[in-house]
C-alpha cells in the first residue's frame, strides 16, 4: 500500500470512494470502496459486476492478487466492512 490508498501490485485502472451507510451507535459510518476495471463493460447485455466481501480481520487488500485477472472482462467492485481491517492508510 502507498499513503494515497492505491494497491501496488494491481496493474488494473481503479478508483476509490466513501459511501455514507448510515450510523451506529450514533456515529456516522462510512464504506470504503473500491472499483476495479472498465465499469462501463455492464452495460445493457454485457457481463455483470463481481463484488468482493473479505471476512473478519481482513480487508481489500486480501484479494489484491486476485483483481487483475477477474476483473479482465467484467467490472469488479470491493469494499471494506467496517469494524474490520482498515485496507487504505489514513482514512
Amino acid at each position: 500500500m502507498t499513503k494515497s490508498g492505491q494497491i501496488v501490485v494491481v496493474e488494473t485502472k481503479s478508483r476509490g470512494w466513501y459511501v455514507n451507510i448510515g450510523t451506529v451507535n450514533g456515529d456516522p459510518c462510512r464504506l470504503w470502496t473500491r472499483q476495479f476495471g472498465d465499469r462501463r463493460l455492464s452495460g445493457s447485455g454485457g457481463p455483470l459486476p463481481l463484488v468482493m466481501i473479505h471476512g473478519m480481520g481482513a480487508g481489500i487488500a486480501f484479494f489484491c492478487f486476485n483483481f487483475d485477472s477477474l476483473a479482465a472482462d467484467r467490472p469488479l467492485y470491493a469494499f471494506d466492512l467496517p469494524g474490520t481491517c482498515v485496507t487504505i492508510v489514513g482514512h
